[in-house]
C-alpha cells in the first residue's frame, strides 16, 4: 500500500469516527433538549458538537490537500 493510501486512510477512518460523534452528539442534544435539560448543558453539548465539526471540516481539507499534490 502506498504511502498516500495509507494516509488517506487513516484520515478517512478519523473523518468517520468524528462524524459518529457529531450525529452522538446531534441526537443527544435532541433528546436532552426535549427533556428540558438546563440551558449550561446543552450549550457544552452543543460546543462540543461545533468542535467536532470544526475537526471534520479541516480532515475534509486536509484530505482534499493531500488528493491535490498526489494528482499532481
Amino acid at each position: 500500500m502506498s504511502n498516500y493510501q495509507s494516509t488517506m486512510d487513516k484520515l478517512k477512518s478519523r473523518m468517520e469516527s468524528l462524524e459518529r460523534k457529531h450525529r452522538y452528539l446531534d441526537d443527544k442534544i435532541q433528546n436532552e433538549f426535549d427533556k428540558f435539560l438546563e440551558d449550561s448543558k446543552l450549550k457544552e453539548l452543543k460546543i462540543e458538537k461545533f468542535k467536532l465539526k470544526d475537526q471534520i471540516h479541516k480532515l475534509k481539507l486536509e484530505m482534499l490537500s493531500l488528493e491535490a499534490q498526489y494528482e499532481a
